[in-house]
């Protein structure tokens, strides 16, 4: 036995030498299951279920896809249409400015005949929430994008929204 672990193996007698080497084995099987073993298998388990999650998942979109071609081919769920035949960009001009979102409304842009694009600034988020669902539900626009970020002030917020005329394009939505 050569350097200095020799030596101190050589120095040390047979029962000392079996538990000096014994507990260098224990240390090497302590150092393998707590740095490679129980790492892959914690990784392996979390991965398991993860893929188990994920399964679930699909399994539920594919439910709504079926869900969502039986109501296409019964006419979808209706909507309430605005009166009066109000241009969509009258429309989401008028009910922001009743929802009181009037003060935060910096830009108003059409995009063709059944696009509407809405830039605020310092919204209250709740309200702008509140609208979008008031105009999903009585006057039957779609959210087409909304994307907003925070502002500087607690529960104000500032984007742009994109809001549309359902079955227009014969996609179904937009």
């Amino acid at each position: 036995m050569r350097g200095w672990p020799g030596r101190v193996l050589a120095s040390l007698g047979g029962r000392e030498r079996r538990m000096v080497l014994g507990g260098v084995g224990v240390v090497a099987g302590l150092l393998v299951y707590f740095l490679a073993w129980l790492p892959w298998s914690e990784e392996r388990e979390r991965r398991v279920e993860l893929a188990g999650e994920k399964a679930r998942v699909v399994a539920e979109m594919r439910r709504m896809a079926g869900e969502v071609t039986r109501l296409r081919k019964e006419g979808g769920v209706p909507v309430a249409r605005p009166a009066g035949g109000e241009s969509l960009l009258a429309l989401a001009d008028r009910s922001v400015r009743e929802r009181g979102l009037g003060g935060a409304l910096r830009r108003v842009e059409p995009e063709g005949g059944d696009r509407v694009v809405l830039w605020l600034e310092k919204a209250r988020f709740d309200e702008v929430m509140a609208w979008l669902v008031d105009l999903t539900e009585r006057h039957g626009v779609v959210v087409g994008n909304l994307a907003l970020d925070r502002e500087e002030t607690p529960g104000l917020s500032r984007g742009r929204v994109v809001l549309a005329r359902p079955g227009k394009s014969g996609d179904g939505v937009f």
